[in-house]
């Protein structure tokens, strides 16, 4: 039976081509947006989502309250180490200092190589790798970076720098003026973290890379390179540590500047999403894109759903042969289901292929690493089933049950009849049915009815009765 459907189908659309490639364009372009914005939406979601211990992982953020606030993500040299000492809340406490487009040499190499780091490096404390999950192929976990002038690189940088040689225990000189010996490497950072850093270096040397950073006294001034994190100890309230920022801010500044200096937490999930705070994207525009999306599928649908019904007129006949050799109303609807599959189907071939060769403009674009792993997605491989089994009902529904309704004594004697069926999407369409009959000089409007089930009174010849007094009309 389906592969009856199913050549009948291919046959259906190869006589109707340029109704096929028309439907096809437009599914493919929407399916091909949606598939995109999808990613994209969860990509953003997935941002950090990965750590265990996420809903304890908390930043410290600056408040500057002067006649208009200031907000930073970063804070005073020593904010994280003065809340590590002064409260109990934290269970670990971590201080990283990122500078990005620095210059890394390998002073031991033949030709003294040199590497721009686009993402720069960390000055991370070691705790940093306690609160966030970025686990190490090599190294001990507890002992790296204590240690002045060492280093940690990720997998991918040991091969850049290195090759297959093993890295540990090589030397990277930073811009030219510290050494650093590798004490670990950490493995490749996955692509849903805002961390890009692929060099952290020992928290003991800022002091000698940056004086004003690694200042320990320097109160009255920020950065929002210059960040701390904490891991709350479990039971610990994020607002009961807010209250204690005022105490905080009393016992470190004076006058005017205990009103002005504010500190509070800002949770790990919302350090992507915060404008204020270098967020990278808000999740109201997220909802937007998500509405878009649906807004595309829906418009794509609609535009099958009138192309099918105004196609249907011209296959008037044939379903009337149908019916009239045995067919059934089922059998007719899915008929048209399995056509309408068949051309989401497609698209959705299509719609892959086209993003396949837009991704790298689409990457540059959004600036965000969306679909690198896009066939091996989990969350798409559910996602696409879903769209094709949505979008084949949305456009193929009305239109299989508008070709069902033919009454085949009537469709064999409609030569010249011209219809326009309901349509659910026009205001014209709402709560009526109409056929036009150009056979005449003057338009004659009558009712039709494509469902008995629908409309009763088609049983009992009304609108039969007024078909046969269009053809009297015309005879005469």
């Amino acid at each position: 039976m389906i592969r009856n459907y199913c050549k009948t189908a291919l046959r259906s659309l190869n006589r109707n081509r340029g109704y096929a490639l028309t439907n096809l364009l437009g599914l493919t372009l929407g399916i091909a947006c949606t598939v995109f914005i999808f990613s994209l939406v969860k990509y953003h979601l997935s941002v950090d989502a990965f750590h265990a211990k996420k809903n304890r992982i908390y930043r410290i953020v600056t408040e500057n309250r002067l006649e208009q606030t200031v907000y930073s993500p970063g804070g005073p040299p020593p904010l994280g180490r003065a809340f590590r000492e002064d409260y109990t809340f934290g269970e670990k406490v971590a201080r990283i200092y990122v500078k990005r487009e620095r210059l890394i040499s390998l002073p031991h190499s033949s030709d003294n190589q040199k590497f721009l780091e686009e993402n720069g490096v960390a000055f991370a404390e070691p705790d940093f790798f306690h609160i966030l999950d970025f686990p190490l192929v090599q190294g001990d976990k507890n002992t790296v970076l204590t240690n002045p002038n060492t280093a940690l690189i990720t997998e991918r940088v040991a091969k850049k720098y290195f090759g297959d040689t093993d890295p540990m225990g090589k030397i990277i000189r930073l811009d030219n003026k510290l050494n650093f010996r590798i004490d670990g490497i950490l493995r490749d950072l996955p692509e849903n973290t805002d961390r890009r850093q692929e060099i952290y270096l020992s928290y003991g040397n800022l002091k000698d890379y940056n004086p004003w950073a690694g200042n320990d006294n320097n109160w009255l001034s920020y950065a929002d390179e210059l960040q701390s994190f904490v891991l709350l100890k479990p039971g610990v309230l994020p607002a009961t540590v807010n209250q204690a920022f005022h105490d905080f801010s009393s016992k470190y500044y004076e006058g005017n500047y205990v009103k002005e200096w504010r500190f509070r937490l800002q949770p790990l999930s919302d350090i992507h999403f915060n404008s204020d705070f270098d967020g990278k994207v808000t999740k109201q525009s997220l909802w937007a894109l998500s509405l878009i999306a649906v807004f595309l599928i829906i418009t794509a649908s609609v535009n099958f759903v009138n192309l099918a019904t105004a196609q249907a007129l011209s296959r008037a006949k044939e379903i009337g042969i149908r019916k009239t050799l045995g067919s059934f109303r089922k059998q007719l609807f899915w008929q048209f289901m399995v056509e309408t599959a068949l051309i989401v189907l497609t698209a959705i071939v299509l719609a892959f292929t086209l993003l396949y060769w837009a991704l790298p403009l689409l990457r540059s674009v959004f600036e965000v690493p969306v679909m690198s792993i896009f066939f091996y997605d989990y969350h798409l491989l559910i996602f696409l089933p879903l769209l094709f089994l949505l979008i084949t009902f949305l456009s193929g529904a009305y239109p299989g049950l508008v070709l069902a309704g033919f009454q085949p004594v009537l469709a064999l004697k409609g030569k010249n009849i011209r219809a326009s069926y309901r349509r659910p999407f026009t205001a014209k369409g709402i709560g009526r049915d109409t056929v036009y009959d150009f056979s005449t000089p003057h338009y004659r409007y009558f009712g039709y009815c494509t469902s008995d089930k629908l409309y009763p009174a088609d049983r009992y010849g009304i609108y039969q009765g007024r078909y046969r007094n269009i053809a009297t009309a015309n005879r005469r």
